[in-house]
């Protein structure tokens, strides 16, 4: 990303074909690039991303240890 603005395109492209989120902080970077090009690959490679975060499934929550079970 300290590169040239062809170069910074480049690696926005190639972090949207890698489509994990471990690539959003680069993306977000890149919003603020100085190139327009970056700045509208960015978001649009941003896209698939937005929306509600991805929950993990809740588990049952056991009583503390000091409740007495009633079964």
């Amino acid at each position: 990303m300290n590169a040239g603005p062809d170069e910074r395109l480049e690696a926005v492209r190639i972090a949207a074909r890698w489509g994990s989120a471990t690539v959003l902080p680069l993306l977000r970077r890149a919003l603020r690039d100085s190139d327009s090009r970056v700045v509208e690959a960015a978001a649009a490679a941003m896209a698939p991303q937005r929306g509600a975060t991805r929950r993990l499934p809740d588990q049952p929550a056991r009583p503390p240890r000091n409740v007495a079970r009633t079964r």
